[in-house]
C-alpha cells in the first residue's frame, strides 16, 4: 500500500497527467493501491476529476504565459472560443514528458506550436479552420523576425541585370536578400488578427478571401515586412534557394499550355524583384 493521504493523491494528479486520466476513467482500481480510510476513499469515488483536470491545464496554461507575446491573436481565439483549457489539458502529458532543464525559450514555443497546428487540423469547423490560418501567420511572423538575426545577408554583385542578354541573364542565380517565406491562406490573417486583438472580433465566419502572402526579413530596415503576391510572384520566390537558376525556377513555375507568358517575359519580374532588394541575381 502507499502511505498518503488526499493531499498527495491530488499533488500526484496534477504532474502525472497519466495517473489523473487512470483517476478519471477507474477511480476504484486507481485507488486501490493508497491506504486511505473508507470517508475518504468514498470522497474521490465522488470527486469531479473534470474539474482537477482543468485546474491541471490551467497551470499548463500559466507556464506558457509568455507564448502569448508572440501569437496575441491565436490565444485570444482559443478564449473566445472556450477550447483553451481543455488543450492546455491535454498538451500537460507533452509539457512534463519533454521539457528538458535549461531548454531555451524557442524550443518550448515550437512544441506547443506543433501540438495545437495537429489539434486544430483534426477538428471540423470554420472556428478551428480561422484559428488554424491565424497560427499560421502568427508563426512565419515569429520565425521570420528569429531568422532576421540568423540568416546571413548575400554578398551583392552589383550587376548590371538590365545590359545582359537573355541567354546571360537566365544564366544568373536568384538569392533571397534576407529570410523569405511564402505561404497560402482561405482568409486575409492580417485584418482578422488586428480585430481579434482589439476585441473587435464579432464571433461570425469572416467572408473567404484567398491570399498569398510573403514574409521577407528586410534587413536594410531591420524589420518585417508581408508582401500580397499574385501567383507567379509567389512561384518565384517558392524556388529561390540561391542554387537554381532564373531558367531552372521558369521552368518549374510556368505551366506550358495554360500560362501565356514566354520564359523571357519572366524578366521584369526577375527584375522588379531585384530592384526592391527582394532578391540579388548571382552571375556564375
Amino acid at each position: 500500500m502507499i502511505a498518503g493521504g488526499v493531499e498527495s493523491i491530488l499533488a500526484r494528479s496534477l504532474v502525472e497527467p497519466d495517473f489523473l486520466e487512470a483517476l478519471i476513467v477507474d477511480p476504484k482500481g486507481s485507488l486501490s493501491s493508497y491506504s486511505l480510510d473508507e470517508t475518504a476513499k468514498g470522497e474521490f469515488l465522488n470527486a469531479d476529476f473534470a474539474r482537477i483536470r482543468a485546474f491541471s491545464g490551467f497551470i499548463s496554461k500559466v507556464q506558457h504565459n509568455y507564448l502569448w507575446e508572440s501569437f496575441p491573436a491565436t490565444r485570444k481565439l482559443l478564449t473566445f472560443f472556450g477550447v483553451e483549457i481543455d488543450l492546455f489539458s491535454r498538451y500537460r502529458r507533452i509539457q512534463l514528458s519533454q521539457r528538458r532543464k535549461g531548454e531555451e525559450r524557442r524550443e518550448s514555443i515550437l512544441r506547443f506550436i506543433e501540438f495545437l497546428e495537429v489539434e486544430l487540423k483534426s477538428k471540423r469547423g470554420w472556428q478551428f479552420r480561422l484559428m488554424l490560418e491565424l497560427l499560421k501567420h502568427e508563426r512565419v511572423t515569429w520565425e521570420t523576425r528569429l531568422s532576421l538575426g540568423t540568416v546571413p545577408e548575400p554578398m551583392s554583385t552589383r550587376l548590371s541585370i538590365h545590359r545582359f542578354s537573355w541567354a546571360k541573364f537566365k544564366t544568373l542565380t536568384p538569392v533571397a536578400c534576407g529570410p523569405l517565406v511564402v505561404r497560402k491562406f482561405c482568409y486575409d490573417p492580417i485584418p482578422i488578427a488586428d480585430r481579434v486583438v482589439g476585441d473587435c472580433f464579432d464571433g461570425k465566419p469572416p467572408a473567404r478571401s484567398p491570399r498569398i502572402l510573403g514574409y521577407w526579413g528586410d534587413r536594410s530596415g531591420c524589420q518585417l515586412r508581408v508582401l500580397q503576391l499574385d501567383r507567379l510572384a509567389a512561384g518565384i520566390l517558392c524556388w529561390v534557394n540561391g542554387q537554381r537558376s532564373v531558367q531552372r525556377i521558369i521552368d518549374c513555375v510556368r505551366r506550358p499550355g495554360k500560362d501565356a507568358l514566354k520564359p523571357r517575359d519572366f524578366r521584369g519580374l526577375f527584375e522588379g524583384m531585384a530592384e526592391a532588394r527582394l532578391l540579388t541575381l548571382r552571375g556564375s
